[in-house]
């Protein structure tokens, strides 16, 4: 990676990815939560983007 803050960026990224996506995936309610406030939106979003 080119820029180093990208390179912790992503470092951080693959580094607490796993673990919080054993903890959404155990919690229904975070599942939920995270479905809401995030993917549907990004989903919406990057729809409207190809438009």
């Amino acid at each position: 990676m080119p820029n180093p803050a990208g390179g912790t960026f992503v470092k951080i990224y693959y580094d607490a990815s796993p673990p919080l996506a054993d903890v959404i995936r155990a919690n229904e309610r975070l599942k939920t939560t995270v479905r809401a406030g995030f993917v549907k939106p990004l989903v919406y979003s990057s729809r409207r983007l190809v438009q």
